[in-house]
């Protein structure tokens, strides 16, 4: 395995994010009510033709694949999902979406885009609640550490 193989999987367990990132991968993945839902979503999202809405399913998905170490496609649903939930104007969806992207580049080594990525996040939490502005301070913290 490759480094680059090996960091897309640190932290599979969720031991590096806490134990509630660990029971949202074991939800996702074993919850085939989640599962359900999700695909609905993604049902109506294709009956409307609505990008929009597409972008909900993709980007759970893709914030629980970065925490729980699958950082690559976790990372590449969240650059498709989170600026479709910003055009919706759901501010706190879409920078917490942000958020995780930018930890997702961080821990893939690319802190340049993390840090963009934590910085849109922060401007679009201005526009959210308190929870949005400590998470985004919180993404852009994990940024510079993960950097060093």
């Amino acid at each position: 395995m490759s480094g680059a193989e090996g960091s897309d999987r640190v932290g599979r367990s969720g031991e590096s994010t806490g134990g509630a990132l660990s029971i949202m991968r074991r939800g996702l993945a074993k919850s085939p009510e989640l599962r359900a839902e999700l695909e609905r979503v993604s049902e109506i999202a294709r009956e409307l033709d609505d990008p929009i809405i597409a972008a909900l399913p993709d980007s759970i998905v893709g914030l629980v694949r970065v925490f729980t170490g699958d950082l690559r496609s976790g990372v590449e649903l969240l650059e498709r999902s989170a600026p479709q939930l910003e055009q919706k104007h759901d501010f706190v969806g879409s920078s917490f979406a942000l958020v995780a992207l930018a930890m997702g580049y961080a821990r893939l080594g690319e802190f340049d885009k993390g840090e963009d990525a934590a910085n849109k996040a922060a401007k679009l939490a201005e526009k959210g609640d308190v929870i949005a502005r400590l998470d985004s301070m919180i993404g852009m913290a994990t940024v510079h550490s993960l950097r060093g």
